[in-house]
């Protein structure tokens, strides 16, 4: 499951977004690599338009 956001204006982008994974019961809980039954994670990203082109 996620959800994202983002905003965008004439000078300036902004993005979120949070994930959540359920693998319980899959072939890669089986695998010694996994601890875990669940994982959550959060991002953002933020960016400057420096530069525009007119008539866009």
């Amino acid at each position: 499951m996620s959800l994202g956001l983002n905003f965008d204006s004439k000078k300036y982008w902004l993005d979120g977004s949070v994930k959540y994974r359920h693998v319980a019961k899959s072939k890669q809980q089986r695998s010694p690599l996994m601890k875990q039954d669940s994982n959550t994670s959060f991002g953002y990203g933020v960016a400057w338009k420096f530069y525009i082109k007119e008539g866009m």
